[in-house]
């Protein structure tokens, strides 16, 4: 990775078929405001299981980088590229692969797919994976909108610092004061492991969706 860098992989599967549509000119954005260049991070395309497992295996053995943004359509239990549907397993499996330590968060641009249930089995109980967090929608969004809750998210999240765990805290904090209506539209989520013996994972935004 270039040393002015976010950190970050992006990857991205087709949207539609004969457009160009692609949420890399948003990271090149981010990164021109962050690190005065547009290259300050990782981008792959993926059409399929097999590739996106290369991408994830690659990208977490590349030094400097600790995020990974995965773009795809997606549903309860799976994402998909070129039409193919690409289930959680696969995801976990290889993240499972990697380094402690290797890649700490993981940030689904899907429709449905950031629900409890997959947050949890990719961070895993008894085999855990090395990730810290995840984040993701639960709702079939708005391009647009999911668009802008994006571009805020990681422009707050470069403004933090500290550990991973008090860093995606103090993000969720800051997002959900300027954003509150769009989280709730989205269904917007992001888990962490709950503290101690205690299995299980901690929403930060819970409060903000029990604030009818």
């Amino acid at each position: 990775m270039n040393k002015k860098s976010l950190q970050l992989g992006v990857i991205e599967g087709k949207w539609k078929k004969d457009t160009n549509l692609s949420v890399k000119n948003l990271f090149d954005l981010l990164s021109d405001i962050h690190h005065n260049t547009p290259h300050g991070y990782a981008y792959e395309m993926f059409c399929n299981a097999s590739s996106l497992k290369d991408i994830i295996s690659r990208m977490g053995k590349t030094r400097n980088l600790k995020y990974i943004y995965i773009g795809a359509h997606g549903n309860d239990d799976c994402i998909a590229a070129a039409g193919e549907n690409i289930r959680r397993t696969a995801i976990r499996n290889e993240l499972k692969q990697l380094s402690s330590g290797a890649i700490e968060g993981l940030f689904f641009g899907s429709c449905l797919f950031g629900n409890e249930d997959n947050a949890s089995f990719l961070l895993g109980s008894d085999e855990k994976t090395p990730i810290k967090w995840v984040a993701g929608y639960t709702t079939a969004v708005d391009w647009m909108e999911s668009s802008a809750l994006d571009i805020l998210f990681w422009s707050t999240f470069y403004g933090m610092a500290g550990t991973p765990i008090k860093r995606i805290e103090d993000t969720t904090e800051h997002v959900s004061q300027m954003a509150n209506g769009l989280i709730k539209k989205l269904g917007f989520q992001i888990y962490v492991r709950k503290k101690g013996k205690t299995a299980g994972l901690k929403n930060l935004l819970a409060e903000v969706h029990d604030d009818k």
